[in-house]
């Protein structure tokens, strides 16, 4: 083999050893790259993940800002919860079936009477045999009655809506005049007597109650001359201190200052009249002393106002004017757009023999 032949050999030997050797250092240096690559993607993955955090948080941390500076004064957020619960409880306050059912009753010629409940017509039908059912809102007596009316709010249909406002939902009934004054009136005024008993909405009732509240205030104020009569219960102070450090002792004892503690156990053990320790149920019996008691002066502020009303010469007149005070102030309280058909502040104030009550 000639020389030139043997240099072309080695010449292709180190160009093959080369090439090898290149390709070797690239399939070791890949690896490495593939790793630094994921790293960097890691890390930008960890930055857009912090990033969308930050972001979050800042959106967090605007809102809670916000919140803190729409919040309520503590007064109104009280009365906010307070209209909440009440709300909550509208459900349970109204009434279970509609206040009126709306039956008529008719003589035996076939004119209207009155309208009456289902309960009562139950009791003409079923029970006294006094009368059949004509359409399934309708009886006709089978005798002639005595008392007839041709008052318009007795012989037609109410509607079961709130007189105020009109909503047909939950609706209670009112008593215009407040049943604390009308319980204690007379019989005769206030027995077959439903005209001054009304239908509102929970809310409407709410807001009437509040001024109807704020009147018998006023009545009470000018009629109680002894203040002692307006407390409904004495309270024993010496006895609400034992409550009062029983229950501290039971419920916060560890919480409680040392001197606190003794104070309160040597309270107590002078109230029991022993110097041992105590045991848990003579805190208990301690903490469930009765430290109030009935006021035997106490005279209710409805019994008052009636009392003053019925010592006058002229009962009617006085019971009348007063009836009538109170359905002229529902009037300008309420502002009612729906009261029934015939519903005036001059209607009879007791239910008289001649009539349909």
């Amino acid at each position: 083999m000639s020389s030139r032949t043997t240099n072309m050999v080695m010449i292709s030997a180190l160009v093959t050893t080369a090439v090898a050797g290149i390709l070797w250092m690239q399939t070791q240096q890949q690896p490495s790259r593939d790793k630094s690559t994921r790293n960097e993607e890691k890390k930008k993955s960890l930055s857009m993940k912090e990033l969308k955090e930050r972001k979050t948080n800042n959106k967090k941390a605007e809102d809670e800002k916000n919140d803190k500076a729409l919040e309520l004064p503590e007064h109104l957020q009280r009365k906010l919860d307070k209209i909440k619960r009440r709300e909550e409880k509208i459900p349970f306050l109204a009434a279970k079936s509609p206040p009126y059912d709306n039956i008529f009753m008719r003589d035996p010629q076939g004119q209207t009477l009155s309208t009456i409940s289902q309960k009562k017509a139950k009791w003409y039908v079923d029970k006294k045999k006094l009368a059949k059912w004509v359409t399934p809102n309708t009886i006709q007596l089978t005798f002639e009655p005595k008392a007839r009316t041709n008052d318009a709010y007795h012989i037609t249909h109410k509607k079961n809506v709130c007189v105020a406002c009109g909503v047909d939902g939950h609706v209670m009934r009112h008593y215009v005049v407040p049943y604390a004054y009308r319980s204690l009136m007379p019989s005769k005024y206030k027995s077959h007597l439903s005209h001054d008993i009304v239908i509102l909405c929970p809310k409407c009732h709410l807001l009437c109650a509040q001024a109807y509240q704020e009147r018998m205030k006023y009545f009470d104020d000018v009629l109680r001359t002894d203040p002692e009569t307006a407390v409904v219960k004495i309270i024993n102070f010496e006895l609400s201190k034992i409550k009062s450090a029983a229950m501290a002792l039971l419920n916060h004892k560890n919480k409680l200052p040392q001197n606190k503690t003794e104070e309160y156990t040597l309270l107590i053990q002078n109230y029991l009249k022993t110097s041992s320790e105590l045991t848990t149920e003579q805190l208990r019996d301690a903490a469930s002393v009765e430290h109030r008691a009935p006021n035997p002066d106490y005279i209710p502020g409805a019994e008052l106002v009636v009392n003053d009303l019925l010592k006058n010469e002229n009962e009617e007149e006085s019971l009348s004017e007063f009836v009538y005070g109170w359905r002229e102030f529902f009037l300008e309280t309420v502002q009612p757009r729906h009261l029934p058909t015939g519903w005036r502040v001059d209607s009879p104030v007791m239910c008289s023999d001649h009539k349909v009550c």
